[in-house]
């Protein structure tokens, strides 16, 4: 008890490093890291999106999932076969998962956008839902939303 008091104290006075701010790993691809500053200077993609919860129409800027993915190796052309077999998992910065095809995700099977965003109507994400967000505009729900993303893992399915 007393030792991890000590550890708790240290942590708490050495000075805090900036994490990255996402984090791309998985089967199959380079694992990458990208700060929020490699991130606002990818190109971004506007989209107006009317909330669920109160009503009010707001203007995301963010990166489209899929073009981030192709930075990592994941392309249409080198894993035709492979991605429908394929799986990405969004991670929280509170442990909340949440899961994606990487089919659903490819534009020349979906017309489905999945997009990383960092901006709300032209300012960055509150802290309660950034920096990063990642939303799924034409859903009925925003269940698939993940806030304060931190890692984005591509898994490959299993043999059943």
């Amino acid at each position: 008890m007393f030792r991890t008091v000590i550890a708790a104290a240290i942590l708490f006075w050495l000075p805090h490093q900036s994490p990255q701010a996402l984090q791309l790993r998985g089967d199959g691809i380079q694992a990458r890291s990208f700060s929020l500053a490699e991130l606002a200077a990818m190109p971004h993609r506007e989209m107006r999106v009317k909330g669920h919860h109160d009503s009010t129409t707001s203007t995301y800027s963010g990166i489209v999932v899929d073009d981030l993915l192709k930075l990592s190796g994941i392309s249409a052309d080198s894993l035709r076969r492979a991605r429908s077999t394929m799986y990405v998992v969004v991670e929280a910065a509170d442990g909340y998962r949440m899961l994606f095809s990487l089919a659903e995700l490819d534009p020349s099977l979906s017309d489905k956008v999945v997009l990383l965003v960092d901006k709300q109507n032209g300012k960055p994400l509150p802290d309660a839902s950034g920096p990063l967000r990642l939303i799924v505009p034409d859903e009925k729900r925003e269940a698939r939303w993940v806030r304060q993303v931190r890692g984005i893992v591509v898994k490959r399915a299993s043999s059943l």
